[in-house]
């Protein structure tokens, strides 16, 4: 699991499933724990995508190009999950039984969810969808996507390893 440099924001130890131990910022801890006990798989997190990006900037010349202005202000109040493709499509599926299907859905509205897969050239066979998805949310929405995530797995609506 990937997240922004150390320093940005707080941050809690967590074992991963894979047995790895990985920090994760303190607001999605509850969070990132949910989604792992329901059988979903991330590969990053950060709880204000914005805030990242301005503290990425201020590294000035060692800052990776997606650290602008421009990113910084679209993605502040944005939480952002990494997730494999396959895990971020079923993590859906799943919240479209919930308030949050309208979120998902409705990409510009307040309450609205940005999610995003990157298309990648390899130089060989051409174009294809990148393996893990971005989903990005407003961060006062972390915890009611907590309780939605841990009632889906106590219904047994999660994930599934494999």
């Amino acid at each position: 699991m990937t997240s922004p440099p150390p320093g940005v924001h707080p941050t809690a130890p967590l074992t991963a499933p894979d047995g790895t131990t990985v920090d994760v910022d303190v607001e999605l801890v509850p969070l990132v724990r949910a989604v792992w006990a329901a059988g979903w798989a991330t590969a990053g997190s950060c709880q204000d995508l914005g805030d990242a990006a301005d503290a990425l900037r201020a590294l000035g010349d060692r800052a990776p190009g997606h650290a602008t202005e421009a990113f910084a202000a679209f993605y502040r109040g944005y939480a952002w999950l990494k997730m494999p493709r396959p895990d971020a499509l079923a993590f859906l599926d799943a919240l479209a039984d919930t308030a949050f299907r309208d979120r998902v859905t409705t990409r510009w509205g307040p309450d609205g969810w940005r999610v995003d897969v990157a298309v990648r050239h390899d130089g060989h066979r051409g174009f294809a969808l990148a393996p893990t998805a971005h989903l990005h949310f407003p961060r006062v929405q972390v915890p009611e996507l907590t309780g939605a995530v841990t009632a889906l797995r106590r219904s047994g609506r999660g994930g599934r390893r494999g």
